[in-house]
């Protein structure tokens, strides 16, 4: 009987039929096209989570700057202010360009993170019409119009330092915007 086992397998062989052990080798050299699909879809769910937390870090970190901006743009304005017993006029007010008084470089004007599509808006309250730093248009107060993406709405920040939204004119803590 086992003698005829082996006539017929090489018999097989002989007619070119590929022994089985061959089959199963060549059918364990690659990756069949589930599994691919299965690796493709988890890597694109874990980019996708990771895209998400990414994109709100990157939000966050432009609202800290904008409030850091403010805090630097108040400063060079109370400097401007105790040079030219006033506040510069609407067309001073160029971001990305330093503002002068006299020949005194006071403050470089920031840009918003978020540009072109968010900008500062200054705007120089009642002119006062005193002179100073060289010109007779001095305003006696602003307001500067910023955007937070992470509450999706504009504020507003006097002289004063004071925030309000500009919705309702609610004055805002500095800690509700971060």
């Amino acid at each position: 009987m086992l003698k005829k086992i082996q006539r017929l397998a090489n018999s097989e062989q002989r007619i070119g039929i590929p022994d089985r052990s061959s089959l199963i080798a060549h059918r364990q050299e690659g990756f069949t096209l589930i599994e691919l699909l299965v690796v493709v879809a988890i890597v694109g769910l874990l980019l996708s989570v990771i895209s998400v937390g990414y994109t709100a870090q990157r939000r966050n970190a432009r609202d800290a700057k904008r409030l850091s901006d403010l805090k630097q743009i108040k400063s060079g304005m109370d400097i401007y202010f105790q040079d030219a017993s006033g506040y510069p006029d609407n067309g001073e007010w160029i971001p990305g360009t330093t503002l002068n008084c006299a020949s005194n470089n006071i403050l470089l004007i920031p840009r918003d993170p978020g540009y072109p599509v968010n900008d500062y808006t200054y705007n120089g309250d009642d002119a006062s019409g005193l002179p100073g730093c060289g010109l007779n248009n001095l305003r006696g107060g602003y307001t500067l119009r910023f955007y937070i993406e992470k509450q999706g709405l504009w504020y507003l920040m006097d002289e004063d330092g004071v925030i309000r939204d500009e919705l309702n004119n609610n004055v805002i803590s500095v800690d509700t915007l971060i």
